[in-house]
């Protein structure tokens, strides 16, 4: 953590030094991995630089038990975390350009936190999958399975692929539903108090939702032109909006 500015580091394969804590500071401004990824055995990161790109491959032998971002540069990509494995909490607190999380890879819980959040994008090759995700602020990009998605405050979530979601509960933002392929699930329960569910730009054959309710601040809008929504059981409204397909029939209980 350099008084002022910082040299760049091309990165490499430096997984013989052994397994690491990873801590950039906030004073930190060069480049990490800006030729190749810094490939480390890593227990913990914690990123608060400011740099346009840090590139870090965490290797699949060693569990990353927290990775903390709080602060990030401007550039297209400023925190890229690659390779396989398990990540055990990723918390992102604040960030004003994009964190990718990228590979075939376990991420138990993922939150994003506050209005500083920019974007987190899981979605890219490979499916990150886990327990738990939750996001108040920013965007959050996922197309894995996960058991619980909570958004609240301004945050959305993108959930694409074909998935299944065991309970969704919407408290404030908007969760858009833009699954693709043969069928995704929401399988336990969907309950939005406040915000949206956006199906509009899901194209999967079939989505099939159990458990719905929508309350008195909440919508669900499932007009994607493919009448593809199965709601099993009905939708329970409690004074929320709902906005049907065309060409569906509504039956008002």
């Amino acid at each position: 953590d350099p008084a002022d500015g910082s040299d760049d580091i091309a990165g490499g394969d430096m997984t013989a030094l052994g397994t690491l804590t990873l801590v950039v500071g906030p004073k930190w401004t060069g480049n990490i991995g800006s030729s190749d990824a810094l490939k480390l055995k890593l227990t913990r990161i914690e990123y608060t630089g400011s740099s346009s790109l840090c590139h870090i491959e965490a290797d699949s032998s060693v569990v990353v038990a927290e990775c903390l971002v709080s602060g990030t540069g401007v550039g297209e990509m400023p925190f890229r975390l690659t390779g396989t494995g398990t990540i055990t909490s990723l918390q992102v607190t604040g960030n004003r350009g994009k964190v990718e999380i990228s590979g075939t890879r376990s991420v138990t819980t993922v939150e994003l936190i506050g209005e500083g959040v920019s974007e987190v994008d899981m979605s890219y090759s490979g499916i990150c999958s886990g327990t738990t995700a939750r996001c108040n602020g920013g965007l959050l990009k996922f197309n894995g399975n996960y058991n619980n998605v909570e958004v609240s405050g301004r945050g959305v979530v993108e959930i694409s692929g074909t998935p299944t979601v065991s309970t969704l509960e919407i408290y404030g933002g908007t969760c858009k539903w833009i699954c693709t392929g043969t069928t995704s699930a929401i399988s336990t329960s969907l309950k939005v108090f406040s915000g949206l569910f956006d199906g509009a730009s899901a194209s999967a054959a079939t989505v099939t939702v159990a458990g719905a309710t929508v309350y008195e601040q909440g919508t669900i809008d499932e007009r994607n032109g493919l009448e593809s929504f199965v709601w099993s059981g009905g939708i329970d409204s409690r004074g929320g909006t709902i906005y049907p397909d065309a060409g569906r029939t509504l039956t008002v209980g």
